[in-house]
């Protein structure tokens, strides 16, 4: 599959989910075994790091929709203790939702190269130059971003905070700390050279069949 279709398709896809609203939205989720099935492998032990490192962010989403959406209360015994039926069913579908998508951007990073990657990102916003837009950059800084969040992910330990009691001085000490492991990550993956950007061709006209049935099954659900 071309690259830019991968990289239309995943984001065909996460706005599906993200504005998925009607009562069967849960088929789109059948579009990730599929792409595992053409990629040939699953999102892989990367995504196991992304969602570790949103452990703390999906038990918010638990706590905030279950307990402070209106509605029938789950235990009427706790009454406004307890959290309510129409906030668990919202913090699910956030939760399913949002891990649908690391799934699928951690599969898409594990089926495209660094270069194929930047080529799809410049091919997708290409047309913007004639506004100005820095297409190049935009593709390369993006795409040294999502490489490098990996790479921290995969290799992140806790930060070691100061004894200061200025909040100044620990702010300030986390921002160097995860600027020189960003710097790291991008010199243990050999970023730090100089890259170009390869050109890449039209994708085959038949290949935009797979990101328009996945609008198609959005606008169905929806």
């Amino acid at each position: 599959m071309h690259p830019l279709i991968h990289v239309v398709s995943l984001l065909v896809l996460s706005l599906g989910l993200a504005l998925s609203r009607g009562p069967h939205w849960g088929w789109l989720l059948l579009f990730l075994p599929v792409y595992w099935l053409i990629c040939g492998h699953g999102p892989g032990s990367s995504a196991w790091s992304m969602l570790k490192r949103l452990r703390w962010f999906l038990l918010s989403i638990v706590v905030v929709y279950s307990w402070f959406t209106p509605g029938l209360w789950i235990v009427s015994d706790w009454q406004r203790w307890s959290p309510t039926v129409e906030g668990a069913q919202l913090a699910l579908h956030r939760l399913v939702v949002l891990i649908a998508i690391v799934l699928a951007v951690a599969t898409l990073l594990k089926t495209l190269d660094r270069e194929q990657l930047m080529a799809a990102l410049r091919q997708l916003v290409l047309p913007l130059r004639r506004f100005g837009f820095p297409a190049d950059r935009f593709a390369l800084l993006l795409t040294l971003t999502l490489i490098a969040s990996r790479k921290l992910a995969a290799l992140g330990s806790p930060i070691d905070m100061p004894k200061a009691n200025s909040i100044k001085q620990r702010l300030l000490h986390v921002v160097d700390r995860l600027y020189f492991r960003f710097r790291e990550a991008l010199i243990v993956d050999g970023l730090a050279k100089q890259i170009e950007i390869p050109a890449l061709v039209a994708p085959p006209v038949w290949q935009w069949a797979w990101p328009g049935l996945i609008l198609t099954a959005v606008v169905l659900v929806n």
